[in-house]
């Protein structure tokens, strides 16, 4: 399947050094601790010690600094996948898919508090919307990859790939929601006994 593209981003090129990355994890950061409509340019600013004229001399707004903050977050999580890749072992590659969800859930957690808050604040947004579709799209690639290589070399059970897809995805989002609402909660253990629910049940290796 060929390779997605990120919805582009209408900002202007952003600088070499390290204030675009700066200035990105400070509008993560703000962006999901609190409402969308109450983090100022300015806050974001001061937060990476730039003056706010910089942040919009590269960014046409708030609404384009977001999504380029998720923009960020998003490649951060599929760079970590793609280092982490185990070529031709589908077993190994499933269990990498799960550890990069794991090791990246913080940023994983603030994606989801911003991509909530923000549909609420601006309820038809066309670029949100294919972040969401395209993140949503890259894991629906790697799990079939993987699911699809196991069967194949009879590691994996027979399977129904596109309803283990959805199950296995919806394990990840079940954990995020979790965090959101209940953050006393020791996600790791949640995680270990997610992971080894779907391991015996529905990744389970043939004997």
């Amino acid at each position: 399947m060929g390779a997605l593209e990120l919805p582009a981003s209408s900002g202007r090129a952003l600088p070499p050094d390290g204030r675009a990355a700066a200035i990105l994890d400070a509008a993560l950061d703000l962006f999901s601790t609190r409402d969308f409509a109450s983090v100022s340019m300015r806050e974001v600013a001061d937060r990476c010690g730039v003056n706010v004229a910089l942040i919009y001399y590269y960014f046409a707004g708030k609404n384009d600094l977001c999504h380029a903050a998720l923009e960020l977050a998003v490649n951060r999580t599929l760079e970590r996948y793609r280092a982490r890749s185990t070529d031709g072992n589908p077993v190994g590659a499933l269990t990498d898919w799960f550890n990069v969800n794991i090791e990246m859930f913080e940023s994983l957690r603030k994606m989801a508090r911003i991509m909530i808050a923000y549909r609420g604040s601006l309820q038809d947004d066309r670029r949100l919307n294919e972040l969401i579709d395209y993140l949503y799209e890259r894991e629906r690639q790697i799990l079939r990859a993987c699911l699809e290589d196991g069967m194949a070399a009879g590691l994996f059970r027979r399977l129904d790939v596109d309803r283990t897809i959805r199950f296995i995805s919806i394990q990840i989002d079940g954990l995020l929601f979790v965090a959101m609402t209940r953050p006393s909660t020791d996600i790791k253990a949640l995680a270990a006994d997610s992971w080894a629910d779907l391991q015996e049940h529905v990744l389970a290796v043939t004997s």
